[in-house]
């Protein structure tokens, strides 16, 4: 099945949930350039490298996992420097009631599909990881009196702990070299969320078989039985129940867990192919191949389907060539805002459907599908995938469904 074609970004707009084809549309054919992607080893390779590293010649280190986040604006710190700013600004729960509280159902006018955000979420784990400070460097936010979910006794007490975000340690150090984040992942859209972006991992993911990439029961993906770090923030499961991906975000939602899945499944059967096609391939030819190729689908359908279908048929403009002076990096802007509109796009619940639109079993709340991977486990991923790509999205504005606001942290 045409992968583009099958994620279904549009429904067609009312709650029988009947899936339908994409609607027809232009595209335009770009002739390719006669270039080479060089990374990963000294010597010229075809294949991305696992952590980044090498896709700028020029600057070698630009996208690669563990590189600074950039910044479209100055920092705005306190004290120029380092120091928080806002002391003064009402706490951020105070500003999330007043303004992103929704009651009910405030469906896309355009008909895109839940697919949109879920495969928003699936491509940022494959652009950009800020994880935690190892220090105690706490910026809590302060929870207003009375607040229904977190002071429903009117302590005035509470708050909602935070700490601050790791940093470039060779940061932070005067106004003119300010506190800068860090990106744990490669900044480049090349599928890390699948495989990686260091070598421990994307060798643990592995078979070492026919190019093949690991499995568990049910052609699901490897339980994490190695240990290897795994967010797991509601440790209603075992650390060794959880699923292991590229990403240590995997297990976040039942719903992206199938989206990776999915892909999980798709390198295996492209090795599958070429294995057949090149018996005298190696594990390690068809594994990198079989990686080209699904990387290639994911930028395929972002830019092909994905792109348009959020941002309208001409919003990225033609392609007009490589340019070494472009520093493919995620901004912090981007990482921290600008890419968290899918957010306001998530519903209340999520449904497990059949072939046909029925429900294969009771919804179930979102906030009960965090890092909760029975339920895949029990359900497969069929039900969950065909609830995605048929049913109406909420509308991207400011508003944000309680199970998603309440719970996500």
């Amino acid at each position: 099945m045409n992968l583009a074609f099958w994620i279904a970004l549009r429904t067609d707009g009312n709650k029988n949930r009947k899936p339908h084809g994409l609607k027809s549309r232009q595209f335009r054919i770009e002739s390719l350039e006669n270039r080479q992607l060089l990374s990963g080893n000294p010597v010229a390779s075809p294949f991305y490298s696992i952590d980044g590293s090498g896709n700028n010649l020029l600057n070698s280190s630009w996208g690669s996992d563990g590189a600074d986040l950039l910044r479209k604006t100055p920092a705005q710190y306190a004290d120029g420097i380092a120091t928080p700013a806002g002391t003064n600004r009402p706490s951020a729960r105070v500003i999330s009631n007043a303004v992103d509280a929704q009651s009910g159902d405030v469906l896309s006018s355009r008909d895109l599909s839940n697919m949109v955000y879920a495969w928003g979420q699936f491509i940022d784990h494959d652009l950009d990881l800020t994880s935690g400070g190892t220090t105690k460097d706490y910026f809590n936010v302060a929870v207003p009196s009375g607040d229904a979910q977190f002071d429903p006794t009117g302590t005035g007490t509470q708050i909602i702990p935070l700490n601050r975000s790791k940093f470039d340690s060779a940061t932070g150090t005067s106004k003119v070299n300010p506190r800068q984040q860090v990106n744990d992942i490669t900044a480049y859209l090349d599928g890390s969320m699948i495989y990686g972006s260091d070598a421990t991992r994307a060798a643990a993911l592995r078979s070492f078989s026919g190019g093949k990439l690991k499995t568990s029961d049910g052609n699901l993906l490897p339980l994490n039985t190695t240990g290897l770090p795994n967010a797991n923030d509601t440790h209603q499961t075992a650390d060794n129940k959880l699923f292991l991906a590229g990403d240590v975000r995997a297990n976040e939602n039942i719903e992206l867990t199938s989206l990776q899945t999915v892909f999980m499944r798709e390198h295996n059967r492209i090795a599958d192919q070429l294995s057949a096609a090149n018996p005298a391939w190696t594990d390690e030819q068809i594994y990198q191949q079989a990686r080209r190729t699904v990387i290639a689908e994911v930028q395929s359908i972002t830019f092909n389907e994905f792109l348009p279908n959020l941002l309208g048929p001409q919003a990225i403009a033609p392609y007009r060539g490589y340019n070494p002076n472009v520093n493919a990096g995620i901004a912090n802007e981007f990482s921290a805002a600008a890419f968290r509109f899918g957010h306001s796009m998530v519903g209340g619940d999520v449904q497990f459907l059949s072939n046909t639109g029925v429900a294969t079993q009771a919804p179930m709340e979102f906030k009960d599908a965090f890092f909760n991977p029975d339920v895949v486990k029990q359900s497969g991923i069929d039900p969950l995938l065909k609830y995605l790509a048929s049913d109406n999205a909420q509308e991207v504005d400011l508003q944000v469904v309680d199970s998603l606001r309440n719970f996500l942290f």
